[in-house]
């Protein structure tokens, strides 16, 4: 992780509490969207997908509800207004930082509110009482994503979304990172000269585990549902994805190893056996990911010629064109969000923020992935 601060202006200005709040909401939006996408397809099928009203109703107990049908609000509509409020107070916080510090980053000490705003707001969300039928759409909201972050809980009625929901946060392991970073630079933890965190920060040890946390998630997720299963096949489906997720840890172990020696190392080939071995993990980790997303999860048949696929995807509630431009997508980015974390990449990063740049796209390439996944779970 670059956690220095150079002379770019746009670095300055957008101050990485701000980075990781744009993140967020951005994660949020794109989420909802794809949700209510979902909603409007399954609707034109004369079908209501259970999930669509996240807490645990039936279509059945959906006539029984003690919510009046016009009052019920969809899990999408929550997230839509979530993300509205996040965005008009990020958007509030950016612009007060701007007029009273002129985006000077040592201002963060003078002013932290300003980039915790957005923070703040969330936490309210969380907390706040609110009508009653979007209550309920928060709680459980709450529950399962609490239960997923620190329990690896997956539910049996919710097993999707939990499931879901553990994927989603992967694709936020940089954000972990810099979310540590941002709290050491806003509560002044770091030293003026260099603008990196100091020792008290322990940044190169909490750094790479707040970077390995969401995978190490996801591997306990696939491994209670491998020990739960009742049939071999779902076993190893499940050991499988574990396998996955737990091909990240030597990328982001040997990541930190080669960073922690970068300044007694010459860029790139003079890494020796070091830096072979974190390409070769970096690219089993890529292609073992970019394999299970298209065969496993978006359930794409292989076959020998490009029109035998198509066929088989031409049911499919998305045109079998877009599977195609979703495999190149999604194989570019598994590749570029693998190799972007090593440490003497650094000089992409000075271009209009590159990395943050990434980070976005790896969001977009997660909800990307999220609707060809519901789309082949439910099709």
């Amino acid at each position: 992780m670059d956690l220095e601060v150079d002379a770019v202006p746009l670095r300055h200005k957008l101050a990485i509490p701000f980075r990781v709040g744009l993140l967020v909401t951005a994660g949020i939006w794109l989420t909802s969207f794809v949700f209510h996408g979902r909603s409007v397809l399954s609707q034109r099928r004369n079908y209501v997908p259970v999930d669509v009203y996240l807490p645990p109703w039936t279509e059945h107990s959906l006539s029984h509800s003690p919510i009046p049908p016009k009052k019920r609000v969809p899990g999408y509509q929550f997230g839509y207004c979530v993300a509205a409020i996040l965005t008009v107070t990020w958007g509030l916080g950016f612009f007060f930082f701007l007029r009273y510090t002129r985006g000077d980053i040592w201002a963060l000490y003078a002013h932290p509110l300003y980039p915790s705003l957005w923070f703040l707001s969330l936490v309210i969300l969380l907390l706040v009482p609110l009508p009653r039928s979007i209550t309920q759409i928060r709680n459980v909201l709450r529950k399962h994503i609490l239960g997923v972050v620190f329990l690896a809980k997956v539910s049996s009625a919710y097993t999707f979304m939990d499931m879901a929901i553990g994927e989603i946060f992967t694709s936020y392991a940089k954000a972990m990172g810099d979310s540590w970073v941002a709290m050491c630079a806003v509560r002044g933890g770091i030293f003026h000269s260099t603008l990196r965190p100091d020792q008290m920060c322990n940044g190169r040890l909490y750094v790479p585990l707040s970077i390995a946390y969401p995978y190490f998630i996801c591997v306990l997720q696939s491994l209670r549902l491998a020990f739960s299963s009742t049939t071999s096949n779902e076993r190893r489906n499940n050991l499988l994805n574990a396998g996955k997720h737990a091909t990240a840890f030597p990328v982001i172990l040997l990541s930190a190893r080669l960073r922690s020696t970068q300044n007694e190392l010459p860029i790139l080939w003079g890494h020796g056996k070091l830096f072979w071995a974190w390409i070769f993990t970096a690219i089993v980790n890529s292609m073992y990911s970019f394999i299970w997303d298209v065969f496993f999860d978006w359930k794409v048949p292989f076959y020998p010629s490009i029109r035998a696929m198509y066929r088989s995807l031409w049911p499919r509630g998305i045109p079998a064109i877009f599977y195609f431009l979703a495999i190149i997508f999604n194989f570019v980015l598994r590749i570029t969000w693998s190799f972007k974390l090593h440490p003497q990449l650094t000089h992409i990063h000075n271009f209009e923020m590159g990395i943050f740049i990434f980070q976005l796209l790896e969001i977009l390439r997660r909800c990307v992935w999220l609707c060809f996944h519901i789309d082949a779970h439910y099709s």
